[in-house]
């Protein structure tokens, strides 16, 4: 018996290949048809025989995998031997944005979307355990850690690299990988811990030489709202529920006075828009004065010329962005300061 099949799209053949390297490069056995199945073979024999002969089958979760009926064989099959998943007979590894529905929503999978390959292989053997433990005791979350001590591997070409953009945001656009780095503080504006992470955008053209920098939001859920807890919140964030979101882009920054008029000379939709109605100018800086259907308006025209479309965030939407999984009262931990973000504090020492 193999230890693994890997059911997957003609389109993902690249990461079939580099999950079986990586498993057998770790130990496991595995039958994939890019391997196993060769010229002159029955098709249909083949894929029997693999499904009976791997102890476990790992779905390939793209939109392509989902839209695919010649596949959806394979991983009924091991679907049928477990339907209960107790003993994890069929295990999906999702490497494109899609949403699983259906039997295959009920499987908790691998996420490998968005990530460098040292934590795709991370995620993809943990998630072969019987436990999710790690391979060594983790630090203690209170202590200081400075920066130079936190060293995160420069992201590698593997299939995960690039990604193309399958939300409502459009197809076919290339995401490119970029760095960032997060701090979190403690109660009294300290910093405990700094953080590098990787996330993926597109450049969309305004015209002008001036750019929109898109950035790609994973889908998911949180929970909004402040709890009866958290000191100075109001019963107006209360009460606290899920919200769930599929996958959507969003803007990187908010919109310059410079990619502002560049849509304002773009073909009316439905109303006029101001070309300049800052009162504080500056190119780079953020526009201001704008009214609601003006902001409107600039969507339905930046979407004209797309062919993509965009609207204004809901206040849902904004907010899970911006928490990016974090469940304290501010993105950044405890409290706030002027030096995360650029606001007039109230702490102002006396003269």
């Amino acid at each position: 018996m193999k230890d693994f099949f890997i059911s997957y799209n003609r389109h993902d053949k690249t990461w079939a290949v580099w999950l079986a390297w990586t498993l057998e490069e770790a130990g496991y056995t595995v039958i994939v048809e890019a391997w196993d199945f060769q010229p002159g073979g029955n098709f249909a024999l083949y894929m029997d025989r693999a499904i009976k002969e791997a102890k476990q089958t790992i779905a390939v979760l793209s939109q392509p995998f989902l839209d695919a009926n010649y596949v959806h064989p394979e991983w009924a099959a091991a679907f049928a031997q477990d339907p209960q998943g107790l003993e994890r007979k069929l295990i999906p590894v999702r490497v494109g944005e899609c949403q699983p529905a259906g039997l295959l929503s009920q499987i908790v999978y691998v996420d490998l979307v968005g990530v460098t390959e040292t934590e795709a292989k991370r995620r993809l053997l943990n998630g072969l355990k019987a436990r999710a433990v790690p391979d060594k005791k983790p630090s203690f979350p209170g202590a200081v850690v400075p920066k130079a001590e936190r060293v995160e591997p420069e992201p590698v070409a593997f299939p995960g690299t690039e990604a193309t953009v399958e939300t409502a945001a459009g197809s076919g656009l290339k995401l490119q990988l970029f760095d960032f780095t997060v701090v979190t503080v403690n109660e009294r504006g300290e910093q405990v811990k700094s953080e590098k992470g990787t996330a993926r955008s597109f450049q969309e053209d305004l015209g002008y030489g001036v750019g929109l920098e898109m950035v790609s939001i994973l889908g998911g859920a949180f929970v909004m709202g402040a709890p009866q807890t958290e000191v100075e919140s109001r019963d107006w964030e209360r009460p606290q529920h899920l919200v769930r979101f599929k996958p959507f882009c969003m803007g990187k920054y908010l919109v310059t006075q410079e990619q502002w008029f560049a849509v304002s000379e773009l073909p009316k939709v439905n109303s006029a828009i101001r070309s300049d109605p800052s009162r504080f100018k500056g190119l780079k800086r953020p526009v201001t004065e704008v009214f609601w259907d003006e902001a409107v308006e600039f969507c339905d025209r930046l979407s004209q010329k797309t062919g993509r479309e965009y609207r204004l965030p809901s206040e849902a939407e904004w907010e899970y962005a911006c928490r990016a999984g974090t469940t304290t009262p501010f993105h950044f931990g405890e409290t706030i300061t002027t030096d995360l973000a650029n606001y007039r504090s109230m702490d102002i020492e006396p003269i």
